[in-house]
């Protein structure tokens, strides 16, 4: 059995995959979910403006898309991680481009849906456009959450204005370290209780990792 230890390490400290070209995020998410398909039937969730929001769910990836008349528009993958999700891999047609279904719609409906909080890296590679979506997710009355990866325990704060975003985000080495967390209320304490049980870690000079790692 994994200790919490090891949990909050896989969950919160682990690397991102390697990364795509952006013109590539929405092929790449297509050819996956459609693999997928052949094994594993979809699941409809509902309908959502026109478009049906789908899901695939496996032992350690879980799928989320807008799709119609067959076509996958928006489509989403998440690691299925033992404290949270991370997200592996999110396309758009581009097609559909400063068009409706929007990112900030999907993520509501995925957290609606799975009750537990969504990392995303927010690396150098994060666009202007990648930022939005958070701002937007903000103004919606999501909670968001943010903590340096180098100690995550007593750098894990909640994001209450616009000038606190401003202050995650930029090109330099040391914003490379912050990641975004998003949660529901439901899922928010225990979050918070898994970065307050780092913290006394961290700050009593105990253990972080587990003995061998």
């Amino acid at each position: 059995m994994k200790t919490d230890r090891t949990e909050f390490k896989e969950t919160w400290l682990s690397e991102s995959p390697q990364k795509i070209q952006p013109a590539d995020y929405y092929s790449n998410m297509v050819y996956n979910i459609n693999d997928y398909k052949k094994t594993k039937k979809p699941k409809l969730l509902g309908n959502f403006n026109g478009f049906e929001f789908k899901r695939i769910k496996t032992k350690n990836i879980l799928f989320y898309w807008f799709e119609k008349e067959g076509v996958v528009i928006l489509g989403i993958e998440l690691g299925i991680l033992p404290q949270g999700l991370k997200v592996n891999l999110i396309g758009k047609s581009p097609e559909y481009k400063q068009k409706e279904p929007f990112a900030s719609e999907l993520y509501s409906l995925i957290l609606k849906d799975s009750k537990q909080g969504i990392r995303i890296m927010s690396d150098t590679s994060l666009s202007d456009e990648g930022f939005f979506i958070w701002k937007k997710l903000y103004m919606d009355g999501h909670t968001v959450t943010v903590y340096d990866a180098t100690n995550p325990g007593r750098s894990y704060i909640t994001l209450h204005s616009f000038s606190d975003f401003d202050n995650f985000f930029g090109n330099t080495p040391e914003h490379a370290n912050y990641q975004f967390i998003l949660n529901e209320n439901s899922s928010l304490f225990e979050t918070r209780a898994r970065f307050n049980l780092r913290r006394m870690r961290e700050l009593s000079g105990m253990d972080v990792d587990d003995p061998g790692e």
